[in-house]
């Protein structure tokens, strides 16, 4: 229950913030200047060479990790990359970005990337990059296409799967982001 609490304490907290790295923000965004799915899109088409990775082929290496977590009418989107950049996209329109002047997030975006190289043998390459219905969704991009596992919340929540950790640093990444909110 601590991973459920945890998260949905400090979603909220961003949700209810006005402030996104500075930059006022209404709490409810209209519908045709909610840009979340625009973000969501643009995170699954990043390539290495955008972020000026040089990558063989020869071995499937995650640059890359989408963890979307639906939660009742909302779903939150954390990205993460291996050069350290990270945000947070919220269905409701709330944006977090530029994560990558922070070392603290530069560092957990790098550690998620590490966590998913080791779960990436527990995925299935995909071409659908839709958002899951009730289940958390951990998408890999790699060199070699989109690869993808989804998890219940309470297998998560209850520890009783390999991916609470990288759920975990999911949080962490939001609640310095949360840290970073607060003093601006």
């Amino acid at each position: 229950m601590y991973t459920k609490l945890s998260l949905t304490v400090t979603l909220l907290f961003l949700i209810m913030s006005q402030v996104t790295l500075g930059q006022e923000q209404v709490n409810k965004i209209p519908v045709d200047k909610n840009r979340y799915e625009e973000y969501r899109s643009m995170a699954f088409k990043v390539t290495p060479i955008d972020l000026e990775l040089n990558l063989p082929l020869v071995n499937t290496t995650v640059y890359g990790v989408i963890i979307d977590w639906p939660m009742q009418t909302n779903v939150a989107t954390i990205v993460a990359y291996s050069t350290g950049d990270a945000s947070i996209y919220l269905k409701t329109g709330q944006l977090y970005i530029g994560g990558f002047a922070y070392p603290a997030i530069r560092n957990l975006a790098k550690e998620m990337i590490s966590s998913a190289q080791k779960l990436l043998s527990k995925t299935s390459i995909t071409e659908n990059i839709a958002l899951p219905d009730s289940c958390i969704q951990f998408s890999f991009l790699t060199n070699n296409g989109i690869y993808v596992h989804q998890e219940t919340e309470e297998s998560i929540d209850k520890n009783l799967t390999p991916w609470t950790p990288l759920f975990f640093k999911g949080n962490q990444l939001i609640s310095e982001y949360r840290i970073i909110t607060q003093n601006k």
